[in-house]
Order: C-alpha cells, then sequence, then structure tokens
C-alpha cells in the first residue's frame, strides 16, 4: 500500500484495551456488544470481544451505576452546604445594607 492510501484508511481502536482492532468502522464490521439495558459497547478488539460476556458486561454497567449515584450524592451534599453558606452570607449583606442605608438616613 502507498503512504497516501494507508493515511486514507481510518484506524479503530478498541474502547476496553486500546488495541488496534483490525477494522475500520460499522460498516467494516467492527465488533460491538449490547447490554441488558440497550446500550453498545465498543468498537472491541476480537479479544476482547471474546472475553466478554453479558453478565460480565451487566455487572460493569451496575458497577459503573452505583459509582455514579455515589458521585452523585456527594454533589448533592456538596451544593447544599454551598446553598446554606451563600443563604447566610445573603443574610449577612442584606443586613448591613440596611444598617448602612439607616445610618445615611439619620
Amino acid at each position: 500500500m502507498t503512504d497516501t492510501l494507508q493515511q486514507r484508511l481510518p484506524e479503530e481502536h478498541c474502547c476496553v484495551c486500546d488495541a488496534l482492532t483490525g477494522r475500520a468502522g460499522r460498516a467494516d464490521d467492527s465488533l460491538y456488544l449490547e447490554t441488558q439495558t440497550g446500550e453498545e459497547l465498543g468498537p472491541l478488539c476480537e479479544d476482547c470481544h471474546n472475553s466478554f460476556r453479558r453478565d460480565d458486561l451487566t455487572d460493569a454497567l451496575v458497577a459503573k451505576d452505583v459509582e455514579i449515584a455515589g458521585l452523585g450524592r456527594r454533589l448533592d451534599a456538596a451544593l447544599l452546604v454551598n446553598e446554606e453558606w451563600l443563604s447566610r452570607k445573603w443574610v449577612g449583606m442584606v443586613a448591613r445594607i440596611e444598617e448602612l442605608e439607616a445610618s445615611n438616613a439619620e
């Protein structure tokens, strides 16, 4: 193959191990697996495609869902703390403005 032709051919990497898949997109029969939730995992190299079972994928997705839910709870807690802090600051600023307005009115 000429260098120009090789540069134009797309290279596809496995989403799991980053190895070249030896394929070049869906039109070239790229390997994907469908999870029980209907999501697709891919493209995959043949080794990763052959090593995964649906149960493994389901377990991995459930673990990711649990991890994401935990991150969401931590984010919610951090937002609540920041909201309370901002609320206290706002109340303090409003009180100070009222004091300044009262002293200016005298």
